[in-house]
């Protein structure tokens, strides 16, 4: 996870961000089932001082309301009626805030549900959190999420280092491509070319960006291979 968050700030290691993010993926994969299972062999009545967290919450009795004098006694008495009046409003008001919130909550969740796999994503078994396992890979999935950018899957694509060039080969995916185009529409193509001529320019670019990559990547393999 270190190498993750150093790969991710250091522009220079860019190109090594996805590629930490993937193994990451298999060794989680792989030692967390043990780790549940060492988990799962601890006696119960230790488990329970482990997970007891109640010694470190801290809660406070409400403090006292302020005293009413003569005079605020009066007062509040005679303006009874719009007190009753400002609480039906408050209360109103309350509905109102907690039927928007659902009303967000759903269409957030239903956002959610219509991404689409990008072919690099990862399978959570346990996905309501009900294990040690699952909770620790939903928080993982979370957190990849958003080191997968655009900039972490061109690095990817296009890194020099051997290990990660031959990882390349067998484990891109159209998501990898997809950041590439992303990034020449963004950088490459001019703000005054618009229309047809924006179009053709980036055909055209997009074209030569994988025809050079579909040259360079088997060679540079090759190469790799023959060296060593």
């Amino acid at each position: 996870m270190r190498l993750v968050r150093l790969a991710d700030s250091k522009i220079p290691n860019m190109h090594l961000l996805k590629y930490y993010v993937l193994q990451s993926d298999q060794m989680l994969q792989k030692y967390l089932p043990k780790v549940e299972s060492s988990y799962a062999s601890i006696p119960h009545h230790i488990r329970a001082i482990m997970g007891d967290t109640s010694a470190y919450q801290i809660e406070f009795d409400p403090p006292p309301p302020p005293k009413k004098t003569p005079r605020m006694q009066l007062e509040s008495k005679s303006m009874g009626t719009n007190d009753d009046i400002t609480s039906d409003l408050s209360s109103n008001e309350e509905e109102e805030e907690e039927n928007y919130d659902e009303e967000v909550e759903s269409d957030t969740e239903s956002d959610i549900n219509d991404v689409i796999d990008p072919g690099d994503n990862i399978e959570v078994v346990d996905s309501v959190g009900h294990t040690l396992t699952g909770r620790t890979m939903l928080a993982w999935k979370a957190s990849r999420a958003d080191r997968l950018h655009d900039f972490a899957r061109v690095a990817f694509l296009f890194s020099p280092h051997p290990t990660v060039q031959e990882y390349v080969v067998k484990n891109y995916v159209q998501a990898d491509k997809d950041a590439a185009e992303r990034l020449i529409a963004k950088w490459l193509i001019p703000e005054s070319t618009v229309g047809t001529d924006q179009s053709r320019l980036m055909a055209s670019l997009v074209t030569t960006l994988w025809k050079e990559w579909g040259k360079f990547l088997p060679v540079f393999i090759l190469l790799v291979s023959v060296l060593n």
